[in-house]
């Protein structure tokens, strides 16, 4: 098993979604973020220290909470399978994002009461 990548706990080196991930220097190969409708960007969770902004930008991934729902309204993930098998995977640690107020985010506690299925019902 390949190295684990520990947990830094600063996130403003974070740039999230690359938009130019598919072509590099090529400005028209780029996939932008969607743009919210104003009634929809009314709905968006803002960031604590930056009102303005919605999107919490992670490594190669990129999302905007509903302020209300607490789930994404969208997400976009920049995904390169080269050397996928040389990381190891560790067990999953759920965080709050200090960078949106915790009541609009989904905790943990949400999380462990649902009960995932790996098929759906009617394919036993």
């Amino acid at each position: 098993m390949g190295a684990h990548m520990g947990f830094d706990e600063r996130y403003e080196d974070r740039k999230g979604f690359d938009t130019a991930f598919l072509r590099p220097g090529k400005a028209d190969a780029n996939v932008l973020l969607p743009a919210l409708s104003p009634a929809l960007a009314q709905k968006a969770t803002r960031l604590t220290a930056t009102p303005k902004q919605v999107v919490l930008r992670y490594r190669h991934f990129s999302v905007v909470l509903h302020k209300v729902r607490r789930f994404a309204i969208y997400s976009a993930a920049n995904v390169d399978f080269k050397g996928r098998y040389d990381l190891a995977r560790p067990k999953d640690a759920w965080r709050l994002d200090p960078r949106v107020a915790p009541d609009a985010q989904v905790r943990r506690t949400f999380v462990s009461r649902q009960r995932f299925r790996s098929r759906p019902p009617d394919a036993a």
